[in-house]
C-alpha cells in the first residue's frame, strides 16, 4: 500500500500515524518539469524521521530521428547515443519519428549528494547479494515523442551512455566499474552491465532507460 501527500509551498511534507513494514521507507517525489526523486531511508518507530530530496531539472538536450539514431550531449559533457531503428513506444511497438531526450547528471563529488542521489547507496549485484556502493555519478534519462509520451529502447538494442568523472575522483576511479539501474518499483539499485573509464568518462551500454549509476562495490 502507498500513501500520498502534497508538500506545502516550501516543499515540506509530513506523514503521520502510518504503519510501515520493515525498518525503511521508500519515497517517490514528483514535480512538473523535474525528474522524479526516489529515496529509501531508515526509520525509527515512534520518532520523527527526516530526509531531504533535491529534484533535478528535466533538461531537454535535443532530439534524434528514431530511424537514424544519433548522439546528444548532456550536462557536464555527458552523452547519449541512441541506436538506429531501436526505439519503441510505451506499448512496445516500433516507433518512427522524433525522439526527445531529457537528461540530468548527479555529481558524485557534490556536497549535496545525499540530498540529490536516487535511492540510497546500496544495491543488489548479479549474484543477488546486497552490496554497499560508492557512486562515481548518476544519470537520469527519459525519452519521449513530441507529445510527451514515453519511449524506450527496443529489446535487444543498446544505447551508449557516458558519465563525466569529476577531476577530484579520477585518480581513484576504477578502470572498469559496474553499471546499476534503479528499480523504481522496489526502490533499489540492480547491477546491469559495466562501464570503462575513457578520457575522464565512464562509458557503457544500456538496454533500457530509468536512472543509471556507475558504482564500485564496497
Amino acid at each position: 500500500a502507498s500513501i500520498t501527500v502534497i508538500t506545502d509551498e516550501n516543499g515540506n511534507f509530513l506523514f503521520e500515524n502510518i504503519s510501515n513494514k520493515g525498518q525503511s521507507a521508500f519515497l517517490n517525489v514528483s514535480y512538473p518539469d523535474k525528474f522524479d526523486g526516489f529515496r529509501r531511508f531508515g526509520i525509527i518507530k515512534d520518532k520523527y524521521n527526516y530526509t531531504e530530496i533535491i529534484l533535478q531539472n528535466k533538461e531537454n538536450v535535443g532530439s534524434v530521428d528514431a530511424q537514424l539514431g544519433g548522439t546528444l550531449s548532456g550536462p557536464s559533457g555527458s552523452t547519449i547515443t541512441l541506436p538506429k531503428n531501436g526505439i519503441v513506444d510505451y506499448s512496445g511497438n516500433s516507433y518512427n519519428g522524433d525522439v526527445q531526450v531529457y537528461m540530468a547528471w548527479i555529481d558524485p563529488s557534490s556536497a549535496e549528494l545525499s540530498q540529490m542521489m536516487v535511492g540510497d547507496l546500496s544495491g543488489v549485484d548479479e549474484a543477488g547479494e546486497l552490496m554497499s556502493l560508492t557512486t562515481y555519478g548518476m544519470l537520469q534519462v527519459e525519452l519521449s515523442d513530441n507529445d510527451g509520451n514515453e519511449l524506450n529502447i527496443l529489446s535487444g538494442s543498446m544505447a551508449d551512455l557516458s558519465f563525466p568523472v569529476p577531476a577530484s575522483m579520477q585518480s581513484i576511479a576504477p578502470e572498469v566499474i559496474p553499471l546499476w539501474s534503479f528499480d523504481e518499483t522496489n526502490g533499489y539499485w540492480v547491477e546491469d552491465g559495466e562501464a570503462a573509464l575513457t578520457n575522464g568518462f565512464y562509458v557503457g551500454e544500456v538496454g533500457h532507460f530509468s536512472v543509471w549509476n556507475v558504482d564500485a562495490k564496497t
